[in-house]
């Protein structure tokens, strides 16, 4: 769900948490008993927003963030039984995602109250028009699943693997200064200057 956190129904964010944490948590436990005699390994779907966050995806980002840093947990507790945890990070893949990601901020923007709609609009428009043309022309959705079949099979996994076209762009856009991302962010999502709404 992407949505400006002013008016994200907490009841969407709260699901949005039971799916992507709880829910992965609880399929982890169920099968720990197994991975451990098995020497197995667990594969983490994140996302490079974690690393980038951009405006109106702090929902579903926060929801990838505690997964991450759940696995990183895990990777430690579970290296004594050499279960390895590998965390994923896609950036533009394209698959229907994006068009569900589309069409839920508008439901979300259409339910929200007139004067948040008023405040958020345009900002969010221009945002959900910018993601939806990087997903349409990001990498296949196979560029993500050979990744992945990487992770499961390597002999020496890496802690993280980076997928998807702009993938590496943003990790590198990550490294800089916070003033200067937020401004790299707020050209290329066409968004507001500080200061620039107040009355």
């Amino acid at each position: 769900m992407a949505c400006p956190a002013e008016l994200l129904p907490l009841d969407a964010f709260r699901r949005q948490l039971e799916v992507n944490v709880t829910g992965q948590l609880a399929v982890t436990q169920a099968f720990l008993p197994s991975l451990r005699r098995a020497q197995g390994r667990i594969v983490v779907i994140s996302t490079i927003g974690v690393r980038f966050t951009p405006p109106f995806a702090g929902p579903l980002d926060a929801t990838k963030a505690a997964l991450a840093a759940l696995a990183d947990a895990l990777r430690q507790e579970l290296a004594p039984w050499r279960v390895k945890v590998v965390v994923i990070e896609p950036a533009s893949i394209n698959s229907s995602a994006a068009g569900k990601v589309t069409r839920d901020a508008a439901a979300a923007m259409a339910a929200a109250p007139p004067q948040g709609r008023i405040l958020y609009e345009d900002a969010f428009g221009k945002m959900l028009a910018v993601m939806q043309r990087r997903e349409d022309n990001g990498s296949p959705p196979d560029v993500a699943a050979a990744t992945i079949i990487r992770a499961l099979t390597a002999t020496r996994p890496r802690n993280a693997y980076l997928t998807g076209k702009y993938s590496r762009r943003l990790a590198t856009l990550s490294l800089l200064p916070t003033s200067l991302l937020d401004a790299a962010r707020r050209r290329v999502f066409g968004l507001p200057a500080p200061g620039s709404l107040t009355t």
